[in-house]
């Protein structure tokens, strides 16, 4: 095990003894640049705590629903619908229209394209509004 390390501190102690100096010179730098980064480091740590904050009270005054749980409503909501209108023309081309079934079936693909376009431009437009800032949608 080297002992120059301490070696070295002994020496600089000896010699400084009396001076009055508490640590070497080249010490007080490392020192004054970690007490530097402990103070930025708080300081963005504090900056986070607040944003944070500043979320919460945020979601709790706009009734905010985090995003998974929007997501399952959604599905919950619109996915049986959607799945149902998916094979609709094939499945009720025959009672729609017994004796042109064709026709029925290409008219419940018009009508089926055209409400899923229809939910998919809600949808749109719910999300534009929820991603809206507060102050625009207050303003609006």
């Amino acid at each position: 095990m080297p002992l120059a390390p301490v070696e070295d501190a002994v020496a600089w102690y000896a010699a400084n003894v009396n001076t009055g100096q508490k640590t070497p010179p080249d010490e007080k730098a490392t020192i004054n640049e970690l007490r530097a980064r402990l103070i930025k480091a708080q300081g963005d740590g504090e900056e986070l705590k607040n944003k944070l904050r500043e979320f919460e009270v945020r979601a709790a005054e706009e009734n905010l629903v985090p995003a998974a749980a929007a997501d399952q409503v959604i599905e919950t909501a619109v996915g049986p619908m959607l799945r149902a209108l998916e094979g609709m023309d094939s499945q009720l081309k025959v009672k729609c229209n017994p004796s042109d079934p064709e026709l029925a079936g290409h008219a419940l693909r018009e009508w089926s394209i055209k409400l899923r376009k229809q939910c998919v431009a809600a949808l749109e437009r719910l999300a534009k509004k929820l991603e809206s800032p507060p102050s625009a949608s207050k303003a609006a």
